[in-house]
């Protein structure tokens, strides 16, 4: 019998909760419906969860992760001072469509910029019921254009505080249920009574020692759990590193004998779960832990490296699948356009390689660019 390990009440098929050990919003994929119940999760979960996901879902978003349900939620940020969105993936878009209607003697000039085909059709039919304009022929002449941002957007990536750390508290603590549903820990009162926002816990923080707990392997984004305990310092210690780069721990008891070690790594980018992963497990005692939670050193100069790498590995990943578009537009125009089997001649090549020149030199022409 599965009970939340929140209140206690009996799991059933009715109000079990699916949950997410780590956030679906942040691609997380380790999930159970033996943890809580619906009640729990909305009390529990609705504003510290919510706010994690408002701190590292443009992570998620740069780096083009697929989420079990739902896409990564856009980046609004500031092209040349001006709001602009930024899609799954690092793809910018404009925040809205642009319509200029000018009213010149009897002549009518429409001048759209939609985001899609299906936006300007839309906007054409609904401009068509107050001005006397050939839908028909106002849609034919509507063009398709890609164009490259020249100017980098600006966007604010804010982390920390007490909701954010709430949850870090919450994937600790879901975790151990999750492998060790009968352990009992002194301390679980006052774990829940603060993801539940009624009691204050300072043993959480920002934690990043020497070496990373968890070896990362090149092209490998990571999501880790290590649960660890200490038993000649009676602790029981939660690291935790999302997408590589925020690390954390977590103190889960400070009177703990047994030796017990529960590791989870799932890499986004391969979508699975490494097992087993080389661990670099700190030793550490309960004085060190308590300085780091007690002078909360500032862990920018980490973050910022960590975030380095982790821009320059999404920046990579981005021009990659951006040259698998090019390159499948370019089929779309030239030899898709024949019935499946017809046999491939040289004047077929010849519209293929035009069709990917036309895709391929704006993208050289921005890259040259920018190198000057």
């Amino acid at each position: 019998m599965a009970i939340c390990v929140f209140c206690g009440t009996e799991l059933t098929p009715d109000n079990a909760h699916l949950e997410h050990v780590i956030l679906n919003a942040l691609g997380g994929r380790l999930k159970s419906r033996e943890l809580d119940c619906k009640s729990c999760n909305n009390e529990c979960g609705s504003d510290c969860d919510a706010r994690l996901a408002e701190d590292m879902g443009p992570l998620a978003n740069l780096l083009g992760i697929q989420r079990e349900s739902g896409q990564p939620q856009p980046i609004i940020g500031k092209l040349n001072g001006k709001p602009i969105k930024i899609l799954t993936g690092g793809k910018p878009e404009a925040m809205r469509p642009v319509v200029e209607i000018e009213k010149k003697d009897k002549q009518i000039n429409i001048h759209l910029a939609a985001r899609s085909t299906s936006e300007a059709k839309q906007i054409l039919q609904g401009i068509a019921k107050k001005y006397p304009i050939k839908l028909d022929e106002a849609l034919a002449a509507t063009q398709v254009k890609r164009e490259h941002i020249d100017e980098y957007v600006e966007f604010n990536l804010a982390h920390g505080g007490t909701d954010t750390f709430r949850a870090i508290v919450k994937i600790a603590y879901l975790f151990l249920k999750l492998r060790k549903p009968v352990l009992k820990l002194d301390t679980e009162a006052d774990l829940i009574a603060f993801i539940k926002v009624k009691r204050d816990f300072r043993f959480v923080y920002y934690f990043y020692p020497e070496k990373e707990f968890v070896e990362k392997q090149p092209g490998q984004i990571l999501h880790s759990i290590v649960i660890k305990s200490y038993p000649a310092e009676k602790m029981l210690v939660a690291y935790i590193e999302l997408f590589s780069v925020f690390s954390f721990a977590v103190l889960l008891s400070s009177n703990f004998s047994e030796d017990i070690e529960e590791t989870y790594v799932f890499d986004l980018i391969s979508l699975r779960e490494l097992n087993p992963p080389n661990l670099n497990i700190p030793t550490v005692t309960l004085k060190t832990l308590n300085h780091v939670f007690t002078a909360m050193p500032s862990p920018t100069d980490s973050v910022t490296k960590k975030y380095e790498n982790f821009l320059r590995f999404a920046l990579q990943r981005q021009h990659a699948v951006y040259q698998k578009e090019m390159i499948e537009r370019a089929l779309q125009k030239s030899l898709k356009r024949y019935p499946e089997g017809t046999v491939i001649t040289k004047e077929m090549m010849n519209e293929f390689h035009s069709a990917l020149m036309e895709e391929i030199t704006p993208y050289i022409i921005h890259a040259i660019k920018r190198t000057e």
